[in-house]
């Protein structure tokens, strides 16, 4: 009884995050994501940052920029119909005033992290690329239907208590907390090692 209310507790608590990941939310995939840099990706992370910053700590920023630079609003997510089995750029990232999609800002950005040689204008793209990264594995930032997917009800277990009714897909396997530290796949994250 006491987890039900415990649970009930959380919802509202944590309700308005639903429907986005927010800064806690890009805090942790950012931190998954360091976790699992490669040496090379590190190092270049350490020189673009400066020493004692953390991808976590950068994630959010093009939340707060998106306000400043209308552009980039588009970049933080595609917008696929339901009803899609593939992506199609010419029917999900339309570009207009406010930016095209993630995936082609991705695109852009891997080769700004690639390519560019300025460190400010680097420095900007890992910013903007560990956010989208976040974004991109968010489910309903991949929703055309029902405000880009605010509109769906979404469904939360806690400890295999149901809170609320209605379908639910588990977001992550069994396997995640395991998962997090360094192991034979400690080059994935934002795939930066492949990148430099």
């Amino acid at each position: 009884m006491r987890m039900t209310v415990l649970s009930a507790a959380l919802l509202c608590l944590f309700g308005t995050q639903a429907l986005a990941w927010g800064p806690e939310g890009h805090s942790v995939v950012a931190e998954i994501a360091q976790r699992r840099l490669s040496p090379q990706a590190e190092k270049m992370v350490k020189r673009l940052l400066g020493r004692g910053h953390s991808l976590a700590a950068i994630a959010s920023w093009p939340d707060d920029e998106r306000s400043k630079r209308p552009e980039t609003a588009n970049w933080h997510f595609v917008d696929m119909p339901l009803s899609a089995t593939t992506y199609d750029p010419q029917r999900d990232c339309k570009a207009d005033p406010k930016g095209d999609c993630v995936i082609a800002a991705l695109d852009r950005l891997r080769n700004d992290l690639r390519c560019v040689k300025d460190d400010n204008d680097r420095t900007e793209a890992l910013k903007f690329a560990v956010h989208f990264v976040g974004d991109i594995h968010q489910p309903l930032h991949t929703v055309l239907e029902a405000g880009g997917g605010n509109g769906i009800a979404v469904d939360i277990f806690m400890r295999g208590i149901k809170a609320c009714s209605g379908k639910c897909e588990p977001a992550h396997g069994k396997q995640l907390p395991q998962s997090l530290g360094r192991g034979p796949h400690q080059h994935g994250g934002l795939g930066l090692g492949r990148l430099c």
